[in-house]
């Protein structure tokens, strides 16, 4: 075999090893999310069951989405966090984290924590409404409390 041809399967090598790294590394991040929902693309929506907080009524989670394929902006995925009012219906986007593949961030959005103008009512069959339904007691609790 000539140097050339060494050297060009030494590369793919490399760069086969550096996917597969890449990928392993995306799915062992995901390793302790549970998954919740899908999107309409039927792709998988996670929540961090690690990192679920409740205060009283309110309940604070992460949700990751990973992306089919990469975005514009390099993206490979995106979490995302929300709160929701179990007793009053009501959701709100707290923040939101794009990453590339190897968990690098590509932008965030810090948005409101208080504004009562970004509350907005869970609907009925969202993606929301499955978050909402994973993380509120039943209403039937709800009433008790």
């Amino acid at each position: 075999m000539n140097k050339l041809l060494k050297l060009q399967l030494s590369r793919i090598a490399l760069l086969s090893g550096i996917s597969f790294i890449a990928i392993n590394a995306s799915l062992n991040a995901i390793a302790s999310w549970v998954e919740i929902s899908k999107s309409p693309d039927n792709t998988p929506i996670y929540i961090d069951p690690e990192r679920i907080v409740r205060k009283g009524d309110i309940v604070e989670f992460w949700r990751r989405n990973l992306f089919t394929t990469p975005q514009p902006d390099g993206a490979f995925g995106v979490d995302n966090y929300h709160s929701i009012n179990c007793k009053k219906g009501l959701f709100r986007w707290r923040r939101s984290i794009r990453f590339d593949p190897n968990g690098r961030i590509v932008s965030e959005n810090d948005i409101g924590k208080e504004d009562k103008l970004l509350e907005m009512q869970i609907q009925p069959g969202s993606i929301i409404e499955d978050f909402y339904k994973s993380v509120c007691p039943p209403v039937e609790e709800q009433v008790k409390n």
